[in-house]
């Protein structure tokens, strides 16, 4: 899918032309993640627009990944609600998870799917729906191949796709050809056209993957003020007010601005972080998912290569101060229509630091839940609001009054 070069019937029966997008990707910020929210809305109407029609309704559940895809479905959302309140159409719901990689013995790299079997039990999931999982890109095809795999085991019959701003080939399509006709991209990355490592715009779940001698480069080319808030002598974040109004590179900053703070108060960083999503609709639960949260823990995963390059002195970082099994993990914490929070990873183990990183802790979630659900009291709260009428976070960036 994604390749049409003749006329096609669209959603609403009228016959159009639509070339193929420009190839090639530049890694996105947030921003760019937003200006290409429209053309995903798009394209996937135009490709799956006749099941639209022939359901009378728009797929049932959104699957999203963690950790890259999140700020990808949080732009893509407001396009298909808005479609369905036009069209008197239920919206879809949505089902966070994390999709992590590991090396299978004797095989090839695969991928875990952490938190979807909870969606089977509450019978979120079930036969004869239809999910499609957002992607910010399909390289490998790992997750989609995982997820088809999952379904397997599961027994589930249910239609599925992916839609995605780009899709690597023939990487892709040479790994896994039964699994093309399910994923509508944007657009196609070939070896011809990919981006230099130089010219990379990283995504805040990103930074971390290039070298200690390209970290500042890369740090300086995302601009946005962030070589200044990781690498800089200031060490705090603001806006010009704190009504919650902002550009989606905001919420960028925010994040590794909090995660600079962190490690300066409390001079080392956790082995876990865990974002708060929704996985209903988000203005029925009035919860926004933790966009912050993703940055945050980037910016813990890339700090021993900000060190190297740069010297601890340079980022607040307490001297001899190491990440246990230098890892920093990624945890997810859910809220559903009439459920209470759930945890859907893994617990801290006894002697792990965990943070809860949250655009705003939700009143219905005060430390001693966290105690509870986690299983253990080292446990600190961030988030980019402190409202007063709520239990305090042991750190805030701005506080509203």
């Amino acid at each position: 899918m994604g390749e049409n070069t003749k006329p096609v019937e669209d959603f609403f029966g009228q016959h159009i032309y639509r070339a193929p997008l420009p190839d090639g990707r530049i890694y996105s910020d947030y921003q760019d993640v937003v200006d290409v929210a429209p053309l995903m809305f798009e394209r996937f109407m135009f490709e799956l627009g006749h099941l639209v029609r022939e359901r009378g309704k728009l797929p049932d559940v959104f699957l999203v990944p963690g950790r890259g895809a999140y700020a990808f479905f949080y732009a893509l959302y407001p396009h298909f609600r808005s479609f369905a309140d036009t069209n008197g159409l239920e919206p879809p719901r949505f089902i966070p998870f994390i999709a992590t990689s590991y090396q299978a013995e004797n095989t090839a790299e695969k991928t875990k799917l952490i938190g979807l079997d909870h969606y089977i039990k509450n019978g979120m999931l079930h036969d004869n729906m239809w999910a499609v999982i957002v992607e910010d890109l399909v390289d490998r095809g790992t997750t989609i191949s995982g997820f088809d795999e999952f379904l397997r085991n599961h027994g589930l019959d249910i239609t599925w796709h992916v839609l995605t701003d780009s899709v690597k080939v023939p990487r892709f399509y040479d790994r896994f050809p039964e699994l093309k006709e399910r994923v509508v991209y944007v657009r196609k990355i070939t070896a011809g056209n990919e981006p230099s490592r130089a010219d990379w715009k990283i995504q805040g779940h990103e930074l971390a993957d290039v070298g200690a001698d390209e970290m500042l480069l890369q740090i300086r080319n995302k601009g946005l003020g962030l070589y200044d808030l990781i690498c800089g002598d200031k060490i705090g974040w603001g806006l010009e007010n704190s009504r919650g109004i902002f550009k989606p590179n905001d919420l960028l900053a925010a994040g590794f601005a909090l995660g600079r703070m962190y490690v300066k108060v409390y001079g080392n960083v956790p082995n876990i972080v865990y974002a708060i999503w929704p996985d209903h609709h988000f203005d029925e639960l009035n919860i926004a998912p933790s966009v912050p949260a993703v940055p945050f823990n980037e910016y813990c995963r890339a700090l021993p290569k900000i060190n190297e390059a740069l010297g601890a002195e340079k980022v607040g970082r307490a001297p001899n101060t190491k990440v246990k099994n230098n890892t920093v993990d990624f945890g997810l914490i859910t809220k559903g229509l009439g459920a209470d929070f759930s945890l859907q990873s893994r617990k801290p183990e006894s002697w792990e630091t965990a943070v809860v990183v949250a655009n705003e802790i939700p009143k219905t979630l005060p430390k001693h839940k966290l105690f509870e659900m986690l299983g253990t009291q080292n446990v600190r709260t961030v988030s980019l609001f402190y409202t007063p009428d709520r239990e305090k976070p042991d750190l805030y960036a701005l506080a509203r009054f």
